[in-house]
Order: C-alpha cells, then structure tokens, then sequence
C-alpha cells in the first residue's frame, strides 16, 4: 500500500498550477482573466490566505499560496 504524502503540515509558501482542460486558450480574454483573478482573491480571503504571486498565461495558471494555519492547502485548491 502506498503511503500519502502530506505536504502541509508546515507553514511553507505551496507553488500551486491548475490548467484548462485539454489545454484549451479559455484565458484568452481580459474577462476571463478578471474572474480567475477575482476567484482566487475570494478564495484566499476565505482562508486568510496570501498570493505572493501568479502568472496566467491562456491555457493554466500558476500561483505561490501561502496559509497561517497548515492543512489549508487541499480545501483552497477544491
């Protein structure tokens, strides 16, 4: 059996990605950008998170999360 890795029980700075299925161009536009912008703002306001910084190119997006409490990683990225 394989043993899980966890990877949150410090209080690191996570480098998270998340991509477009099939790596379509969706991020394209200035309002889709606008709404991931704004999604991930609320997101990490809900968890008294922080962005120290992302980059959104038109098919993923890559951002350095940071969390004051650990195990915030998984719920943020759900």
């Amino acid at each position: 059996m394989v043993k899980r890795r966890v990877y949150d029980d410090e209080k690191h700075i996570h480098f998270v990605m998340f991509s477009c299925y099939r790596r379509r161009r969706l991020l394209d536009s200035d309002h889709a950008k606008r709404i991931v912008i704004g999604h991930l703002g609320s997101k990490l306001a809900q968890r008294h998170g922080l962005c120290l910084g992302f980059v959104i190119m038109p098919d993923r997006v890559h951002a350095m999360v940071w969390f004051p409490e650990t195990r915030q990683l998984s719920p943020f990225m759900n």
